[in-house]
């Protein structure tokens, strides 16, 4: 394969790829379908960084002159403001989600068995029965240190999914 040729792969596979995780990253902005494109878009995401290398590499020559142009310039500065914006955001704040389920693995087992559809008595009898010790006063997240496993573990048995 030639040079002309690898530029023309190069190129295609990283606008097809652009095109992909474009879509599905507004379907996951606007959550159409996320359970259907989240894992589409991460893989493609990452295929699409070495896309985009394989692209640069391939095309140096002509790339060279648009980062010289003042446009260029303009966006990249605007884009790594945004992004940075973005990355400091989210750092100093948590996801509600992740906020309720560490409230959740946190809990007293007597206040978080609730959550499971049961009491804290009912809780420990279906850890025991999975060999797992676990006291009222315990959280999730003590239980699993306690019996050198995951506190998912802990939650899949409490949801009966042993």
């Amino acid at each position: 394969m030639d040079r002309s040729q690898i530029k023309v792969w190069a190129t295609s596979l990283t606008a097809l790829v652009f095109l992909v995780v474009g879509i599905s990253g507004v379907m996951l902005f606007f959550h159409l379908g996320e359970q259907y494109v989240k894992n589409l878009h991460e893989y493609l995401g990452v295929l699409f960084v070495f896309a985009a290398f394989f692209h640069l590499f391939f095309n140096w020559k002509p790339m060279k002159r648009y980062f010289t142009k003042r446009a260029f310039q303009i966006g990249l500065v605007g884009t790594i403001l945004v992004s940075a914006l973005f990355v400091l955001n989210s750092s100093s704040s948590h996801s509600s989600k992740g906020a309720l389920a560490n409230l959740l693995l946190q809990a007293p087992l007597q206040t978080s068995s609730s959550v499971f559809h049961t009491d804290a008595k009912s809780a420990i009898e279906s850890l025991k029965s999975a060999n797992i010790d676990a006291r009222e006063q315990d959280t999730i997240v003590s239980i699993a240190k306690r019996n050198q496993i995951s506190p998912m573990e802990v939650v899949n048995v409490l949801l009966n999914k042993e």
